[in-house]
């Protein structure tokens, strides 16, 4: 079913074992690291992303419908406020989202590696007194 707009899963991470890298190889794929040239007896290479995350596969992009995921780390009640978030776009999505919630911690993919960028605290967008 289509729905013809933008459309974010909120996930509550809550492991002691999960944090930003976990979250991006489950949703982009697995890091490797692909040798890029050989200068001086010194390697460089690129990290790269296997087609086995939730957004791709061998053939190519996959659940294009979903705009990104937005992850706590530990949410409970009492300490929402508190709570480490960042939103993770997909990069193959239909309708990317650009609204509110691009005001808290991003990763996006630019130029085939994913940045984080900074953001505000969530304590301040939902403006607990």
């Amino acid at each position: 079913m289509a729905i013809g707009k933008a459309y974010i899963i909120a996930v509550n991470a809550c492991s002691e074992f999960i944090n930003d890298e976990t979250i991006s190889q489950a949703l982009f794929g697995d890091k490797k690291a692909a040798i890029k040239s050989i200068n001086n007896t010194r390697l460089i290479y690129d990290s790269i992303y296997e087609p086995n995350g939730v957004w791709t596969c061998k053939s190519g992009s996959r659940y294009t419908h979903l705009s990104g995921v937005l992850v706590f780390w530990e949410i409970r009640f009492i300490v929402i406020p508190q709570a480490k978030v960042r939103l993770y776009h997909n990069p193959w999505a239909l309708h990317p989202y650009n609204s509110q919630l691009t005001r808290l911690p991003q990763a996006k993919v630019v130029n085939a590696c994913i940045e984080k960028l900074d953001g505000e605290v969530l304590h301040n967008i939902l403006k607990f007194t």
